[in-house]
């Protein structure tokens, strides 16, 4: 009986196994044939992708044209593909600033019903000529009806026509073109409608699950010793092709963006990197390898999400930081992140069942050499160690030398302004290792001691005329995520989200701030602010509290104290995040108030408020020795990313209009009329305190929005066919310096981070160090540093590709000077000289 039961039992696992693999075949033959438009797409098809382009380009090339639209009616039919439409895209040219006209596109069905109505002036649309508009139904759509997208203009005048195609490039799925009434059987227009296809996903899904019962099933009916050793050597392959694949797909650009060559080298750097821990780790490595891929993968797909920037490796001496704020924000799980847990528990179900091949056939070799002399199974044993040892060397040995065949020969300088650039074209292991490699802090080719000394004697008194007033009290807010979005766009609310700032004008200066980061790193913008250092000659990817801050730090808090100031720092969250607990006493501060200090005061979400935070400065004021001067540096929570609604801890009071993708920035801008309101509260407070008191507020980074809305609030460009000047926006903040006594101020439209810190002490009538005003020289020169560029004294951005870095070489080595070579024989150009 158990003789009959053990044939049966592999033939049974056998059976099984060829049926389900037959019956997934099945159904994706019936659904594949079922609608064979409804699955294509265009020639940039991203298999990953929550959706697909429904206009289908085939063999024969388009002709192109451009229809004015006048003062006509032009509608477009077409039949949905799937119920679940995303979004639709439309191309229009010929627009400029000075044009008068308002565009009118609204989407509706065969009764009329609205599903979408845009309008806006095309004045707002930039300085063209093209424009994308990229719109979205309010509702759910029904499964292959006809709707109509009609599109006309309120002005006759206009000269804005909109792109069209001819019938041989257009998908079926579109129908007639209509103008006034008149339908055009020639062409169509060019119109992407995408929609989400789960099916994309089953595809994947099918294939993985398909290979793994695949390949289980062979190790099942094929000599155990000869699969297992097949799969030993050849499973890096596997594991390095889906590691690659994983990650680029979960990163932002996917991976048809990357050219071919760089293809290989990523291959090739993860192949070294799992050959060398197949060598270190020959039993765990595979385990290991494919839980930190996955792991690694889903926390760069969360923080591009959430933070707008991939998770790049020199990240990793920050991880506490991250973890830390890793609760605000809210983790859906996608099918792209499905698709990373199934590709692990696949690979892990191989390994363990060839491990159980492997120890099958390692008892019964045991059985067999039970009575066999014990000369033979010594010299056995002996040949299996060397054996083992040897593949070891062989496998680390190769691992190695392709991880420095590409490291020393095949990596290309990351220019400080493109990281996002360069991992869509050389991908995301190559940018990597580039950044390590280049992460070391260099010395600028024209350093000396000469260039120093020569630098330090021409300094001069900054032409800025000083404050005539010195406040006793001091209070520097870095606000988190404070900034204005309709810098970069037009963008419409049912009410101002800052009414009360902007209504400030007495004593008060405000402008728009340059600063380094995007959604996050909040400790890049006060480093800038609090030492008058740029983060534009320090190592990509570097953060200096992290790398660079160690021993006494010079800056704002350290000049301060030597005029009488006590300096305290205050952060309405954990010490420890960006080392504040020890970079701040390192700074100078005579005391840090952390969340520790923040007992019962008022939430906003889960953060303290703005207001909650500015009543904790106020009653440390109130505590504080009035014979002492104050000066407190203050960061922000309450505004930090996380900005979903449905958790109902925060009413929507912003309501923003003719904008489709703007759950996220409605709730963000709630968030800033909440900081508005507080700033009025903290400032109408010390209005009526008698001591002279100065006030400076300034934003940290944008926020992380989708980036549909800002693709929208760009007037439907992406990010990558902005032009360095506009991409520039997103890294403008706002920056306000209000005081409760009569002051009249310089106004810098634009200033960056660098420079406020020497800018705000100039205001106070404050004594500089000869770096501030070495700094307020430069500022003369150079008024804001950006992200993508710098502005000129002349007006004019120019982007970092264009500059003319010879500009700014004595800053660089100033800085190289104060961050790195730190010779004590010039570190009095740091401090107040003569005190």
């Amino acid at each position: 009986m158990e003789e009959k039961r053990s044939k049966i039992t592999p033939n049974l696992y056998k059976y099984i196994i060829l049926g389900l693999l037959a019956g997934m075949a099945v159904y994706l033959s019936i659904i594949c044939f079922r609608d064979p438009y409804a699955y294509q797409s265009t020639d940039s098809f991203d298999i990953w992708s929550n959706n697909t382009l429904a206009i289908q380009m085939k063999r024969a090339k388009p002709e192109y044209s451009d229809i004015p639209i006048g003062d006509r009616e032009i509608v477009q039919a077409f039949r949905t593909l799937n119920p679940q439409m995303e979004k639709f895209i439309i191309e229009f040219e010929g627009f400029s600033p000075e044009d008068t006209a308002s565009l009118i596109v609204t989407l509706n069905d065969k009764g009329g019903n609205e599903y979408y109505r845009y309008e806006c002036p095309t004045s707002a649309f930039g300085e063209g000529p093209i424009f994308y508009l990229i719109g979205a139904p309010d509702k759910k759509l029904k499964n292959h009806e006809i709707y109509y997208l009609h599109i006309f203009l309120d002005s006759p005048g206009s000269k804005i026509s909109v792109k069209t195609s001819t019938r041989d490039g257009i998908h079926p799925s579109l129908g007639d073109l209509t103008i006034d009434g008149q339908t055009k059987e020639d062409c169509a227009l060019i119109l992407c409608h995408s929609y989400t296809s789960d099916f994309l996903f089953g595809i994947h899904w099918v294939f993985i699950i398909g290979f793994t019962l695949l390949f289980i099933l062979l190790i099942s009916f094929v000599p155990s010793k000869m699969i297992v050793k097949i799969w030993d050597y050849s499973n890096v392959l596997f594991v390095t092709g889906a590691a690659f694949y994983l990650f680029q797909s979960l990163d932002r650009d996917g991976i048809y963006t990357i050219e071919p060559e760089y293809i290989l080298l990523n291959l090739l750097i993860l192949a070294g990197a799992f050959l060398i821990g197949k060598g270190l780790l020959p039993y765990i490595s595979l385990y290991v390898s494919v839980i930190l891929m996955v792991a690694w993968a889903i926390t760069n797909y969360y923080v591009v999400l959430f933070n707008g920037n991939e998770f790049m490796i020199t990240q990793l001496v920050a991880l506490n930081t991250v973890a830390n704020v890793a609760d605000s924000y809210k983790y859906d799980i996608t099918p792209k992140v499905l698709t990373g847990v199934v590709l692990c528990v696949c690979f892990l179900l191989i390994q363990i069942t060839a491990d159980i091949r492997r120890n099958q056939a390692y008892r019964i070799e045991k059985r067999e050499n039970a009575n066999a002399d014990a000369a033979v199974l010594k010299k056995k044993r002996t040949t299996r160690i060397i054996m083992f040892f040897a593949e070891r060397i062989v496998f680390a040995g190769i691992g190695f030398a392709l991880f420095m065949f590409v490291y020393n020969n095949k990596l290309t300088k990351i220019p400080m302004y493109s990281l996002e650039a360069n991992i869509g074209k050389e991908g995301y292991f190559l940018s990597n290792m580039s950044i390590v490699k280049a992460y070391r802090y260099e010395k600028p080719a024209s350093y000396s001691n000469a260039e120093i000394a020569r630098i330090i004697s021409e300094v001069e008194e900054p032409e800025m005329e000083a404050g005539e007033i010195t406040p006793k009290n001091l209070i520097v807010i870095m606000n988190e995520s404070f900034s204005d979005l309709s810098v970069a766009g037009t963008l419409k609310t049912d009410k101002d989200y800052m009414p009360y700032i902007r209504s400030l004008d007495e004593n008060t200066v405000k402008g728009k701030l340059y600063v380094d980061v995007f959604g996050g790193g909040t400790s890049i913008s006060e480093y800038e602010f609090l030492t008058g250092n740029t983060q534009k000659f320090l190592p990509y990817g570097a953060n200096p509290y992290v790398g660079f801050c160690r021993g006494s730090e010079p800056g704002l808090p350290t000049t301060l104290k030597e005029q009488g100031y006590y300096a305290v720092a205050m952060h309405p969250n954990s010490a420890a995040n960006w080392n504040r607990d020890s970079v701040y006493p390192a700074l100078g501060f005579d005391e840090f108030i952390d969340i520790d200090g923040y007992e019962d005061y008022e939430l906003v979400r889960d953060f303290v408020s703005d207001k909650g935070d500015y009543q904790k400065i106020i009653d440390y004021y109130e505590d504080f020795d009035k014979n002492q001067n104050l000066f407190v540096f203050n960061v922000t929570m309450q505004n930090h990313g996380g900005y979903d609604d449905k958790n109902g801890k925060l009413e929507k009071t912003i309501d923003i209009k003719g904008m489709e993708n703007d759950d996220f920035a409605e709730v963000y801008l709630s968030l800033i009329k909440e900081s508005d309101s507080a700033f009025e509260y903290l400032t109408s407070y010390f209005s009526k305190v008698d001591e002279p008191t100065m006030i400076v507020m300034f934003g940290d980074h944008f926020p992380q929005l989708s980036d549909e809305f800002y693709e929208e609030l760009y007037g439907g460009q992406k990010k990558s066919s902005l032009s360095a000047e506009a991409y520039n926006l997103m890294y403008n903040t706002q920056y306000i310096i209000w005081t409760n006594y009569e002051s009249d101020f310089e106004e810098p439209e634009e200033i960056s981070a660098n420079y406020l810190g020497s800018f705000v002490l100039r205001c106070a009538g404050l004594k500089l160090t000869d770096y501030d005003k070495f700094l307020l020289n430069e500022r003369e020169k150079i008024p804001a540093i950006g992200m993508k560029g710098v502005r000129l004294s002349d007006g004019r951005f120019v982007s970092y590709e264009n500059i003319n870095w010879d500009d700014l070489k004595d800053y660089r080595m100033i800085e190289y000077l104060r961050i790195k070579d730190r010779n004590e024989s010039y570190y009095d150009f740091f401090q107040i000289n003569g005190d």
